[in-house]
Order: C-alpha cells, then structure tokens, then sequence
C-alpha cells in the first residue's frame, strides 16, 4: 500500500532539498507556508505519524504540523527509536510572522535512538537541554569565570605597576594579554540570545 498523497495544490517554482523533508500536518494546514519558508517542496506529506511509519524511508528531517495532536511527537520518536539512522524532527508551529520550529533534538542530526534514550532518562548520558536551560548555563559560566578573572587581571596590573624588571615585566604582560584575551571571549558569550 503506498502513502496517501496530500491533496493536488498548485505547483510553486522550489528546489528539491538535498536530503528528504517529509511533511506530517494534519488537514493540509501549513503545506504552502512550508514551501514557501523552506524554499523547497516536501519529499512527501503525510496526514498522519502512523501513515509516516507504514514504509522505510531516507533519513531526513521531519517537520511535524501545528494541526496534529500534541502527543505526535513521541509517537514518532517511539518509530524512529529502532531505526538507528540519523533524522531532523522538528516540531513546527504558526508564529505571528513566520513558521516557528522546535528541534525535538538538542544537537541537530543525532541517531533517535539517542534521542530517546536521553528522553526517557536523562540521568544517563547527555541529557536534552532546552535553549533556556542552555542560555542559563552560559550565564552563570560567565558570571563563575568572571569573578577569578578580574581579580587575576587586577593582581597582574598592580605587579606590572610595581616591577620594573624586564625579564619578570615581560611574562607578566603575556599573562595580562591573555587574561583580557579571556575576558573578551566571555563577553562575547553575553551576545548569545534566544530569538
């Protein structure tokens, strides 16, 4: 039995994508918006995670529509689990301007699998980590790197102001240079923002 066709629309000037975008939405609520965001047409679409899973398919990404059912996404990591190859789910939802999409995986492409098992138990291994939990991480890095980096910073500048001694002044300034190497480094890390 082969997959269910989407419903006939009107052909849009796009590219085929280098890997599969398999599209799974639910009433055909986002096709249109997908080619036009995406910039290319859906290898196939689907009404449904069941109708996905009836064949073996390329890995690819998977774009899960606004219109399915808010427990799609584990129903289709409960398929892939076995797979053992590396797919892209997103979980694609209607923004204000623009589709919006949340990676079901932290790292890109990873084995779902792995995905899962992180899923199911985070203790073990990597665990998944949300943006905002990331975001937090890098704040409090900074904050923790910054408080023993200034007062090194300020420990050096006051020996540099007291030693004259060429052979002593020189690997002092090398340690202040890299010292505000790292500080620079970790006020870039303030520039990371969730969109």
């Amino acid at each position: 039995m082969n997959p269910v066709a989407a419903p006939a629309r009107p052909p849009l000037e796009v590219d085929s994508p280098p890997r599969p975008v398999y599209l799974i939405e639910a009433e055909g609520s986002v096709h249109e918006r997908v080619i036009r965001e995406l910039g290319c047409t859906p290898t196939e679409v689907f009404s449904s995670v069941a109708e996905f899973a009836e064949f073996g398919r390329e890995p690819g990404l998977i774009l899960l529509g606004p219109g399915l059912r808010a427990d799609q996404p584990l129903v289709l990591l409960a398929h892939l689990e076995n797979e053992g190859q590396e797919w892209v789910p997103i979980w694609v939802t209607e923004g204000p301007q623009a589709l919006e999409g949340r990676a079901l995986s932290a790292d890109g492409a990873v084995s779902v699998s792995t995905l899962v098992r992180r899923f199911r138990d985070p203790e073990e291994g990597e665990p998944i980590l949300s943006l905002r939990t990331v975001l937090r991480i890098v704040a409090k890095s900074r904050h923790d790197i910054n408080n023993p980096l200034t007062a090194g910073l300020a420990e050096t500048q006051l020996l540099l102001m007291d030693v004259e001694d060429p052979e002593i002044r020189a690997p002092l300034e090398v340690i202040e240079t890299q010292l505000r190497r790292i500080r620079d480094l970790v006020s870039d890390l303030g520039r990371i923002r969730a969109r």
